[in-house]
């Protein structure tokens, strides 16, 4: 489970352990997480952004936007953006 930060460091009086209690992600940040590594797919960490087209991102954003997703029924993101605009 991905997690966000630290709430609070406690000590375990037990084990005299430090425990690390951690805050789970909101919902939409697993949403974030994902779409940022469809991103990576196509633009790497090493690569340099500024070399980066803008004609290379509307590629990218089409390819995104035409992908299904289970969230949204198995429609994809342009889909349902044109169906909530009806």
């Amino acid at each position: 489970m991905l997690a966000r930060s630290i709430k609070r460091k406690t000590k375990d009086e037990t084990t005299d352990a430090l425990l690390c209690i951690l805050l789970p992600l909101p919902e939409w940040m697993h949403t974030v997480t994902y779409d940022n590594g469809l991103l990576r797919q196509y633009f790497p960490k090493a690569m340099p952004l500024h070399e980066v087209t803008p004609e290379q991102v509307q590629d990218v954003a089409d390819r995104l936007n035409d992908r299904q997703r289970k969230c949204l029924g198995y429609q994809t993101p342009r889909e349902a953006f044109w169906d909530a605009m009806i």
